[in-house]
């Protein structure tokens, strides 16, 4: 629905990267994020809304919002 990796995607991916830091003795990090009181937007607007709502977070996580790219852009 989100056209973001599933958590077994994740473990994956994760493992790898631990292992390739492992390697070559650098770093990783872990991004983990909660959308605080999300059930009760679908409890309140139903699951249509719901399921938008998690597109549109899943939009700006992947960059295609001109705001997170924005404030990206202020950081340089």
């Amino acid at each position: 629905m989100t056209g973001l990796p599933n958590t077994r995607f994740m473990f994956m991916h994760l493992t790898r990267e631990l292992a390739r830091a492992e390697r070559l003795k650098s770093e990783v990090a872990l991004l983990v994020m909660d959308l605080d009181n999300f059930k009760d937007i679908n409890d309140s607007h139903g699951h249509q809304i719901g399921d938008r709502a998690l597109r549109q977070v899943a939009a700006v996580l992947r960059g295609r919002h001109s705001s997170l790219r924005h404030l990206c852009s202020l950081r340089r």
